[in-house]
């Protein structure tokens, strides 16, 4: 691969380990639609078997994200929106939860790929501090990845986490809270991967872990990401979006040129209602759905 921008069709065939270090070393992935996808592919997702299926593609996903260079990956179990359900998914969410990522069969997972697995977040739900012992003493003691599991029961939690251990812990910066709520300093997250509408919320993911962060959000349900997805979110985030210059007295000379593009109706992240649910709508239909 040259020194300059590659075209996607060079990049696309270049070995995954050349493209390691084009890779943030931190990286938040809150898939969606998990039980949409599951429902698409004949499981039903208040079934005992769900768990199961849901964690094979959760781990494929994850294991793309680890074979291209990504070191920590914050990933997000449980919303607060998830714990406001009724219904037998709520009912068995704890259990599904514990056996799904500390149960033996999810053990030896962590063990055979070597990843260092946490889960974080469990102050506001007492039913899983054993999961998060459990993972501490059961997964490897070294590593090269960590997958750092998140739960949150409230929008607020986070926060409220946080400015806690600033005072308690006199944290006066950024990497002095990463290291009082991780334990450890953790590079600062540049890439978001997520799903469905274009959100931002405080249990999402730990904003505290937040730096400079591009952002990509599939439409594809659940744990769907693979190489050819990672690899054109990769070629997007490390060339196409690295506009910065420091002179940009040169940047304007054609701008009449692309008078047309830059006055488009355009607007990221409007939609329509596709029965009860949410999804992109086409660009250039300007109908409101």
């Amino acid at each position: 691969m040259s020194a300059a921008r590659p075209s996607y069709e060079e990049f696309s065939q270049t070995p995954a380990h050349e493209l390691r270090a084009l890779m943030p070393p931190t990286v938040f992935y809150t898939p969606g639609g998990t039980r949409r996808q599951a429902a698409l592919a004949g499981i039903d997702p208040s079934s005992d078997a769900y768990p199961a299926w849901s964690r094979a593609r959760m781990v494929e996903s994850l294991y793309v994200l680890c074979t291209y260079g990504a070191q920590h990956i914050f990933t997000g179990l449980v919303r607060s929106s998830q714990i406001a359900e009724i219904g037998r998914y709520r009912q068995r969410l704890i259990d599904w939860l514990h056996e799904g990522i500390a149960g033996d069969e999810a053990l030896a997972i962590w063990q055979r790929q070597g990843w260092r697995v946490r889960l974080v977040g469990v102050d506001d739900i007492p039913e899983l501090a054993a999961t998060a012992t459990r993972l501490e003493e059961m997964t490897p003691t070294h590593w090269e990845h960590t997958i750092w599991f998140t739960v949150n029961t409230s929008l607020s939690q986070t926060w409220e986490k946080v400015l806690a251990v600033a005072r308690q812990q006199n944290a006066f910066s950024q990497q002095d809270l990463v290291r009082a709520l991780y334990g450890e300093d953790l590079p600062l997250a540049q890439l978001w991967i997520s799903f469905g509408k274009l959100l931002l919320a405080p249990d999402a993911l730990p904003f505290v872990l937040a730096g400079e962060v591009q952002c990509y959000w599939s439409q594809r349900p659940g744990y769907s990401l693979d190489e050819a997805m990672l690899r054109a979110i990769l070629y997007d985030y490390a060339y196409l979006r690295r506009t910065w210059s420091e002179d940009k007295s040169k940047r304007y000379v054609h701008i009449d040129q692309q008078r047309d593009l830059w006055q488009r109706p355009l607007v990221v992240g409007l939609g329509q209602a596709i029965d009860s649910f949410w999804y992109p709508r086409p660009q250039g239909n300007e109908e409101v759905l």
